[in-house]
C-alpha cells in the first residue's frame, strides 16, 4: 500500500470534504451572473452606400462638411484642407481613396475629425449615420470581399445590427497625411 492509499484510508471524509468544497464553488460560478460583455464604441458612417465604423477613441470630432481648399501636389484622394477653430487639417476623401464613383460631396456630407499620436486628420464621407457600442465578439478579420486597394485601411470587419461594417484603421490614415505635410 502506497503512501496516498494510506492517507486516504486514514482521512476518507477529508476527500468529501474537499470534493464537496469544488461542487460548492462550480455551483455558485454557474449560478453567477454572467459577466457583461466587452464593447467597443464606433462611429458608423456610410460611404457610396457602404457601411463603415472608426473606432470612438480616435475620432476627435464631427462636423458638417466646410469648404474644403484645395492643395497642389498631393494625392487625387486628398480633398484639401480646412479651417477648423484655427486649426488646418488635412482632408482625405474617402471615395477617391476607395475609387468609388466620383460625385460632389452632398450637403449631407461630414467630415470625421481622427486623431493619432497628437496628429489630427479629416475623412470626408457621404452620410453620418451614429454612435453604437458594438461586442468584441462581433469583429472579425477582414475578409477577401475587399477591393485590393481597400483592405490596406480596413483593420477589421463588423457584423452588426444586420449590416457589414468595414472598420479603418485610423492611425494608417494619420500617417498618410503625416507623409504628405512633412513634404
Amino acid at each position: 500500500m502506497n503512501s496516498s492509499d494510506q492517507t486516504k484510508q486514514q482521512h476518507p471524509d477529508k476527500d468529501k470534504e474537499s470534493k464537496g468544497a469544488i461542487d460548492l464553488r462550480v455551483e455558485e460560478w454557474l449560478n453567477k451572473e454572467p459577466l457583461p460583455e466587452q464593447t467597443r464604441q464606433v462611429v458608423l458612417f456610410s460611404l457610396n452606400e457602404e457601411w463603415y465604423g472608426v473606432d470612438m477613441q480616435n475620432v476627435r470630432i464631427v462636423v458638417s462638411k466646410p469648404p474644403i481648399t484645395p492643395m497642389p501636389f498631393v494625392p487625387d484622394y486628398i480633398a484639401g484642407i480646412i479651417n477648423l477653430r484655427g486649426t488646418v487639417l488635412s482632408v482625405i476623401d474617402l471615395r477617391v481613396l476607395f475609387e468609388f464613383d466620383q460625385t460632389d460631396a452632398g450637403a449631407n456630407s461630414y467630415i470625421i475629425v481622427i486623431e493619432s499620436g497628437g496628429i489630427a486628420t479629416g475623412l470626408l464621407v457621404d452620410h453620418l449615420v451614429v454612435a453604437v457600442e458594438i461586442p468584441l465578439s462581433k469583429f472579425r478579420p477582414v475578409s477577401a470581399s475587399f477591393e485590393p486597394g481597400q483592405c490596406k485601411w480596413i483593420e477589421s470587419q463588423v457584423h452588426w445590427d444586420e449590416k457589414m461594417i468595414a472598420m479603418i484603421q485610423a492611425k494608417r490614415f494619420i500617417d498618410e497625411t503625416r507623409r504628405f505635410e512633412e513634404q
